[in-house]
């Protein structure tokens, strides 16, 4: 399945764990690309710029959430079609299609090269046993599996031979079937990270500042290209500091990987400076940042040491 070009806010916010209003308003502010959606007017968010924030603050498992898996459901029946749309609604890994006919399955299969094919037997105008055929003499050489759901216990063996797996639909629910057809499509049933939200561990004390500071956000392979902006140094530590109230000139964050220098020119940091990795971003009223120091002199980290005792 081809890689999504845009994300819904609700796609992006479990991407990068954070609300569908923080979403927006980094839509709005210009901290994430995107554009409205043509019909609906909705925001919808460039995969491209949520990828490269995963990226950078090295969330592999999250990254590989935006390469989607599809999924080609056929069902005839209404109360199967509300079941996989129920199933799949919210799962972001999933591009589901739908169709009613076989027919048009066939057509759809061969367009779409969907990576999980669902047939709900019986099917008004092909029996199921022949699409499930069809669909592996159109798909030779791909890789795709085709799920059954049916009443009938009574299948041969020649029926059953182009299909992976049947689930009997009297006791077959939206959480069954969504379980089934992730361990068939190879995802795990909760999405990467989702239960392991960010803890963030101080190794040293921290001293409260609040004092103003200006931050430079650069790219490591084009340093002399830089985007000025200012913050509140909330509290400093031997290893990073925390910043509060960010504003960059361009009101946008860069696309690709950057890093970002620290300055502080006022009491009781005068003329200090440190080259620092962003640790995270979140997002309320204000920007902030928690960062790490991956450069700094040691007459800076002196001052850091007097400050805090260590």
């Amino acid at each position: 399945m081809a890689r999504k070009r845009f994300l819904t806010t609700g796609e992006a916010s479990k991407l990068l764990d954070l609300s569908r209003s923080t979403i927006s308003r980094m839509f709005d502010q210009g901290t994430l690309t995107g554009k409205r959606h043509p019909i609906t007017g909705k925001r919808i968010i460039s995969a491209e710029a949520v990828g490269a924030l995963l990226n950078h603050y090295d969330m592999p498992g999250r990254r590989g959430a935006i390469q989607e898996k599809g999924v080609l459901a056929c069902a005839f029946e209404k109360p199967t079609q509300s079941l996989v749309e129920k199933a799949f609604h919210t799962e972001p890994r999933v591009h589901l299609q739908s169709t009613s006919f076989g027919s048009d399955a066939l057509v759809l299969f061969s367009k779409s090269q969907p990576d999980l094919v669902i047939l709900d037997d019986p099917l008004s105008d092909i029996p199921v046993a022949e699409v499930a055929r069809s669909l592996r003499r159109v798909g030779v050489g791909k890789e795709f599996k085709v799920l059954l759901i049916s009443d009938r216990s009574d299948f041969g063996k020649e029926e059953l031979a182009a299909v992976d797996e049947c689930l009997q639909r009297k006791t077959l629910d939206a959480a069954c079937l969504l379980a089934k057809a992730l361990a068939m499509l190879g995802l795990p049933q909760t999405p990467p990270d989702a239960e392991k939200p960010f803890k963030h561990e101080r190794s040293s004390a921290r001293m409260t500042l609040r004092i103003p500071a200006r931050i430079e956000l650069f790219r490591p392979n084009v340093p002399r290209e830089r985007i000025a902006g200012r913050a509140i140094l909330q509290n400093i530590s031997m290893g990073g500091a925390f910043l509060t109230n960010i504003e960059l000139e361009t009101r946008r964050l860069p696309v690709s990987p950057f890093k970002l220098l620290l300055l502080v020119d006022g009491p009781p940091l005068e003329n200090w400076q440190a080259h620092c990795h962003v640790a995270r971003f979140q997002m309320k009223d204000t920007l902030s940042a928690a960062v790490t120091f991956s450069r700094i002199s040691r007459d800076n980290l002196k001052k850091i040491s007097a400050l805090t005792g260590q």
